[in-house]
Formats: structure tokens, C-alpha cells, sequence
């Protein structure tokens, strides 16, 4: 299950963007103010993006790492985090789904994810171009991308099981019942 164990506070990690623009620590500033009592971390690639960091909230481990390679994790990280964080990150790799199994590599089995990425390839821009995006996803990719990723489920796979063990057949019935529907044409 996806449950710290007893006492242990809550801490996030916050992986920064792959890009040649560096990281400016602004999600972990979020963090600290309002959740002051959690412990913060940063992945960062630049060693402008981690001073940045340090610099906004220099209570926080920030660490300088690049998650596209296989190396030895960090002792200070290694199991560490509640929570995760990847968000904008993953559209500026080639290899998303090695990304992510290095991500989750350092972290416990129960370690909450937020994940958010650009939707729909029919949204590319020059915009996208700009920002470096190699993609855009639709939610069937990036399920997939997450669940290649190892240990990771996805809230479709939780929904699934859940639908299952109370007597479904899958995660549609399941939305469909969870929303008060009888029907699950709009799910």
C-alpha cells in the first residue's frame, strides 16, 4: 500500500526541468512556505539551476543529478521521500520512461507521485518548440510511460482494483459508480 510508515514527516522531492534554461526552485519555495514543517528536496541537472535553488529555499536538499544515466543513488535521497514531484519535465527527454525508472529508483514502494506533462499533440506550437518539448501526451501514453516505470500504478490502475474488489469489472464501472452514474458512456 501506498502508506509511510508511522512518524515519518513528510517529504517531497521535486525533480527540476531537463533543459538549457535552469531550474529556478520556485515549486520548492512553494513548499516550504506552506507546508513549513516538510522536508524538501531538489534534482536538478545545472549547476545554475541547483544554486538557484539553494538560494530560494536553502533549507531544502538540493542536489545536483542527472536521472537520464545510471549512477550510484545519493545516500542523502536513497528511500527518502512522501512524496514526488515531476512536473513539466518529462516533454524535454528523449527517454521519459528512463527518467522515470531512475526517479522512482531512489524513493520507497509507497511514495505518492504527481506527474504533469503537456496534453495533446494537436496543441503543439512554436510554443512548445521554444520551451524544448520533444512530445505532448495523451493519458494512454503517459500511463504507460508510468507504469514502464516499475512500482509505479496509476490512480486508473487504484480505480481498477478497487472496482474489482468490490465485485466490477474494471475501472470504468468503478468511475461510473464513484461519480453516481448508472452509465459510464461519458467516462
Amino acid at each position: 500500500a501506498c502508506i509511510p510508515p508511522p512518524g515519518h514527516a513528510d517529504l517531497l522531492i521535486d525533480v527540476q526541468r531537463r533543459t538549457n534554461r535552469p531550474a529556478q526552485g520556485d515549486l520548492l519555495r512553494a513548499a516550504a512556505e506552506r507546508f513549513p514543517a516538510a522536508e524538501l528536496a531538489g534534482l536538478e541537472l545545472s549547476g545554475a539551476g541547483v544554486a538557484a535553488c539553494r538560494q530560494k529555499v536553502p533549507r531544502a536538499l538540493v542536489c545536483r543529478r542527472d536521472l537520464l544515466i545510471d549512477q550510484p543513488a545519493s545516500q542523502a535521497l536513497l528511500g527518502w521521500a512522501t512524496h514526488a514531484v515531476c512536473s513539466e519535465v518529462l516533454e524535454h527527454v528523449d527517454d521519459d520512461r528512463g527518467l522515470l525508472r531512475h526517479y522512482v529508483s531512489l524513493v520507497p514502494t509507497w511514495t505518492y507521485f504527481l506527474v504533469s506533462v503537456p496534453a495533446f499533440s494537436f496543441l503543439w506550437s512554436g510554443h512548445d518548440v521554444f520551451l524544448e518539448h520533444k512530445r505532448r501526451y495523451r493519458l494512454p501514453g503517459i500511463e504507460a510511460a508510468l507504469r514502464d516505470a516499475e512500482r509505479l500504478q496509476t490512480m486508473a490502475d487504484a480505480e481498477a482494483r478497487a472496482g474489482r474488489a468490490a465485485g466490477g469489472t474494471g475501472d470504468r464501472e468503478f468511475r461510473a459508480a464513484a461519480a453516481g452514474r448508472k452509465d459510464d458512456a461519458d467516462v
